[in-house]
C-alpha cells in the first residue's frame, strides 16, 4: 500500500472507530486488500492502529513519544495526533494565543530550532496563517485559524522522502 494512502485510511476509519467497542479489532477492506487494525474507545478518547498508524482523538490527548523535538508545539490542549513511522505526524490543538501571536511564536521558535522559512503568510484579515519550513530531513507545515473561540493549531511534520514522493505521484 502507497504511503500516501494510509493518512487516508486512518481518516476513513475514524467512522469504524466510532462504531465499535473498546480493543476491537478492525478489518477494513480497501481496493489493495483487508488492513488490519485495532480501535479503542472510552468516554472521552479513541484509539486506533492500523499498520503502524496511530491516531488518537479526544479531549485531551498525548504528544506522539517520538514527535520530532526541533518542531515547536504551541501551549494548548492536543485534541487529535497522527504518527506514521517513516513518513511523519500531524497534531492538531487549541491554544489562547491568537493567530497572529501563534504565527510569531512559531516563525521565531522554527528559526531558532534552524528550520528554513520556505512560506509564511496571513490570510483573509489576520484570521488564518500558514507557515511552511524545510530541514535537511523533514518538512514542517503550521496552520493556524480563527475559530471564533479557541485557535486552531495544525502541525504537520512529514520526512522529505516521504513528501517527494507523495508530490511525484
Amino acid at each position: 500500500m502507497k504511503k500516501s494512502h494510509v493518512l487516508g485510511l486512518a481518516s476513513l476509519a475514524v467512522f469504524a472507530v466510532l462504531a465499535a467497542g473498546c480493543g476491537k479489532k478492525i478489518v477494513i477492506n480497501t481496493p489493495n486488500g483487508n488492513v488490519n487494525g485495532t480501535i479503542d474507545v472510552n468516554t472521552n478518547s479513541a484509539n486506533l492502529n492500523i499498520n503502524g498508524t496511530t491516531l488518537k482523538t479526544g479531549d485531551v490527548v498525548s504528544l506522539p513519544s517520538d514527535f520530532p523535538t526541533d518542531v515547536y508545539v504551541i501551549d494548548g490542549t492536543i485534541k487529535t495526533s497522527i504518527s506514521t513511522p517513516g513518513v511523519g505526524y500531524t497534531v492538531a490543538l487549541t491554544t489562547t494565543k491568537t493567530v497572529n501571536e501563534a504565527k510569531a511564536l512559531y516563525d521565531q521558535k522554527l528559526k531558532d530550532n534552524g528550520w528554513t522559512l520556505a512560506t509564511s503568510g496571513v490570510i483573509d484579515t489576520h484570521s488564518a496563517a500558514v507557515i511552511a519550513q524545510k530541514g535537511a530531513t523533514r518538512s514542517v507545515t503550521v496552520a493556524i485559524s480563527d475559530t471564533d473561540g479557541p485557535t486552531v493549531v495544525t502541525i504537520t511534520a512529514t520526512s522529505n522522502a516521504a513528501t517527494n514522493s507523495a508530490t511525484s505521484m
